[in-house]
């Protein structure tokens, strides 16, 4: 059956994906979403079947980055401006304050901005993502750009703001990086919750609260805490690798 052929993206749990129900996304497409039995994560299990076997994730992912993120004729100041406005590190450090300083990447960085915001608490951003030619663009507009690196090894704080639901499989993609994290490193994410809006051909997995859980504990990372945006339906999570 396709349901033993698809892991879940977020557990990796064998023949746990059933039948649960069909929406209409704001695309007008039909999405065939099946829960998880194992952790409770929603798949979306059609266009993720589809991309594990093409083999194309990268190059779906990378053209949507380029068509989303694409900025025509960037402006310094309003450049400046939206790296100077973006609050998501403050809240890191504002509700985990032990997190060392030293590398923050960000990991599927779209514009730059969460690495160029960064280095108002960090020493240094890595600004990563299948897509460079918006970074490559934007990145040497930033202020005191040359403390941001388009490629690096990872150290002390991973961001992902609305990349987890955009991975086929979760878990393989961020072990090797998770696992490089200092003592005390701090993984940073949000994703959208399951609703008709968020439904997307590269969306493949919606998080609840305990799938973000488990995922964090297959991870080998410790919970810190877990926030909600009950208006637009986004999670935000932050773990952390214990001593």
């Amino acid at each position: 059956p396709a349901e033993e052929v698809v892991r879940c993206p977020c557990c990796g749990s064998h023949n746990s994906l059933r039948l649960g129900e069909k929406r209409v996304g704001i695309d007008g497409r039909l999405y065939d979403l099946r829960p998880c039995l194992s952790c409770g994560a929603t798949i979306n299990f059609g266009d993720l079947r589809e991309v594990l076997q093409s083999n194309t994730v990268q190059e779906i992912q990378a053209h949507s980055s380029n068509e989303f993120y694409r900025i025509e004729a960037p402006i310094r100041e309003e450049v400046v401006a939206a790296v100077n406005r973006d609050s998501r590190v403050d809240f890191l450090v504002a509700n985990y304050p032990e997190v060392p300083r030293g590398v923050l990447v960000d990991f599927g960085a779209g514009r730059g901005y969460v690495a160029g915001a960064a280095l108002r608490h960090f020493r240094r951003s890595v600004a990563l993502d299948f897509a460079l030619d918006t970074l490559k663009t934007l990145v040497p507009l930033f202020p005191e750009s040359h403390r941001v690196s388009i490629a690096s090894n990872l150290d002390h704080a991973l961001c992902l703001w609305h990349v987890i639901e955009h991975l086929p499989d979760i878990r393989a993609t961020l072990r090797p990086i998770t696992q490089k994290l200092t003592e005390r490193g701090a993984l940073f994410f949000q994703v959208p919750l399951r609703r008709n809006e968020y439904l997307a051909t590269t969306h493949y997995t919606f998080l609840n609260e305990n799938s973000a859980r488990c995922l964090v504990k297959s991870l080998e990372l410790e919970h810190v805490g877990t926030w909600f945006d009950t208006q637009l339906d986004f999670m935000t999570v932050i773990a952390r690798r214990s001593s």
